[in-house]
């Protein structure tokens, strides 16, 4: 399946920035809006990272060809990356045709790792027999909260690996952690037999509290916008995913149009400073009977 990865200047269109000869997904914007880190590949090759601009498509590759990495997201001071790789697995990983439509490992072990942003200085976060996903830095960039398959729920470790990960134990399926700028809770989406939504995690009372104007459908992949009162999201509320505000002081949620995907789903949009909104797009045609973004 073909994704590619977009930036969306306020001030003008849309310009894609990975290679567009596979798939490549769930980007993660520079805090200052000049980069975006995403991952994906041709079908052929291992799952890689990629930094490129956000005002062409110039992408540098940032790990190796024969190892796999995946969801790559930068702290808010913009000077690490935390994501994930079956680089300590010891284990022979698959290709991008091997990959989920929702871009989920299928097999193996995977562990969290930061880097520099020019790909430097990579550090191992976790170890074991695990599948550790998703890892968002903290405002202060000391700790990291992820998703695996140690257990129910989101998990926090600190970011130079000093400690074993341990539960928030908030007693339900969390996925895709991201900090307020607060650093005092962090957004997630529950994963419900009737649905998804889109709430809120105190770190005070590990307690979850889903939004109540996210009212419909399915919402995913929570980001907090720099201006401090939205989130950007994907749901499915229309019926096809497409991108979303969801303002935190109740008011209903606001469709984001970029120019020029009118006619295809779009997910995983993250927002800087600057205004500047990178997306995932796949055409509606091919994403039918393939799955959803996660």
């Amino acid at each position: 399946m073909r994704k590619d990865i977009w930036a969306w200047d306020p001030d003008g269109g849309t310009v894609r920035t990975s290679p567009g000869d596979g798939a490549y997904m769930q980007a993660c914007i520079h805090p200052e809006g000049a980069e975006v880190v995403f991952w994906g590949g041709p079908p052929e090759a291992r799952p890689r990272l990629w930094l490129s601009p956000t005002d062409r498509a110039d992408p540098v590759a940032l790990t190796a060809p024969d190892v796999g990495a995946r969801h790559g997201s930068f702290g808010l001071a913009g000077d690490r990356i935390a994501f994930t790789s079956d680089a300590a697995s010891g284990a022979p990983g698959g290709s991008m045709a091997d990959e989920t439509p929702a871009g989920n490992p299928t097999s193996g072990h995977w562990n969290l790792f930061t880097m520099a942003v020019d790909g430097s200085d990579v550090r191992q976060v976790t170890d074991g027999p695990w599948v550790d996903q998703r890892p968002a830095l903290s405002p202060d960039g000391t700790t990291i909260a992820f998703v695996s398959d140690r257990g129910l729920g989101l998990w926090l470790v600190p970011a130079d690996g000093s400690r074993d990960p341990e539960p928030l134990d908030e007693g339900l399926f969390l996925y895709r952690p991201a900090w307020a700028p607060d650093g005092a809770s962090l957004y997630a989406f529950h994963i419900a037999r009737d649905r998804r939504r889109v709430g809120i995690v105190d770190l005070g009372t590990r307690t979850f509290t889903p939004f109540a104007n996210d009212d419909r459908g399915n919402t995913h992949g929570p980001w907090p916008d720099p201006r401090g009162d939205r989130l950007t999201v994907h749901s499915d509320r229309e019926g096809s995913w497409r991108l979303w505000e969801l303002p935190l002081d109740g008011s209903p949620m606001q469709r984001l149009d970029p120019p020029g995907h009118d006619s295809a789903v779009c997910a995983h949009g993250t927002r800087a400073r600057d205004g500047r909104l990178t997306f995932d797009g796949v055409a509606m045609t091919e994403l039918t009977g393939r799955g959803e973004p996660s």
